[in-house]
């Protein structure tokens, strides 16, 4: 018998079987984990721009942090270019934050430079309470041409 290297073994998420909050997901040019949704986060999206939406009745802001690191050997990634992170409801419809501004969103986030450079942002979507549970994030790499990935991530 021989004895290889260490290896590292990636398992993909799908909808269905996604992966806990705060798991850590491989992605094409990122590395990259999702946090705790804060799914009462309707008066921080306010707190941020006085020009925000208040949701319509029975409806609410949802918040998580993500962090990323860009994992190519070398050049840059551009997040907000590269990555899409949206809340998938239990209904399986797809919202986003409504075109409100909001905390720490991924446009704040610059260029992230190999090896292994790193950053963090919000992501939010305006959704009915409704959809609360049983909801998930996505988050998609389009970052190369070739590949395109996709994980999911549990809204707790």
């Amino acid at each position: 018998s021989t004895t290889s290297k260490p290896a590292t073994l990636w398992v993909d998420s799908v909808r269905t079987d996604p992966f806990a909050p705060g798991s850590v997901l491989s992605l094409t040019s990122y590395g990259a984990m999702i946090g705790a949704t804060d799914v009462n986060a309707t008066n921080r999206v306010l707190a941020e721009n006085r020009y925000n939406d208040v949701p319509p009745p029975g409806w609410t802001y949802v918040l998580a942090p993500v962090a990323v690191c860009y994992m190519a050997e070398s050049g840059s990634g551009t997040p907000w270019l590269d990555l899409d992170v949206e809340f998938i409801g239990s209904d399986g419809r797809t919202y986003d934050d409504g075109y409100n501004v909001t905390p720490s969103d991924i446009y704040d986030l610059g260029d992230l430079y190999a090896p292994n450079g790193c950053g963090s942002f919000y992501a939010a979507a305006l959704v009915p309470r409704s959809v609360l549970t049983g909801a998930v994030w996505v988050i998609t790499d389009t970052s190369s041409w070739s590949s395109t990935t996709k994980q999911f991530v549990k809204v707790s």
